[in-house]
């Protein structure tokens, strides 16, 4: 029983993980941001940001600054990024 238990609370963690990466990638996608670009741009340097100013962070805010999202190039590199998350606990 306690096994059962356990991967359907993994599943339902990796669920959660998956519907966070397709919500940031569609929130960049929306904001015209290349995804791939973005979360580059916010794992790199967030570290050294501060804690208040995290909303500086958002597609929106840095549009001006990231390359602009190419709908073939974009989506295909999104994809890939989804689908290295989307089995990484399948088996």
């Amino acid at each position: 029983m306690a096994l059962c238990d356990n991967e359907q609370g993994l599943h339902q963690r990796d669920e959660q993980r998956r519907r966070l990466i397709y919500t940031l990638i569609g929130t960049a996608k929306l904001n015209g941001v290349d995804a791939e670009a973005w979360l580059r741009h916010v794992l790199a340097n967030i570290a050294d940001h501060p804690v208040n100013r995290v909303d500086e962070f958002l597609p929106w805010h840095c549009a001006g600054r990231l390359a602009p999202a190419y709908k073939h190039s974009a989506s295909q590199r999104c994809d890939a990024i989804i689908g290295q998350f989307d089995g990484s606990r399948r088996r």
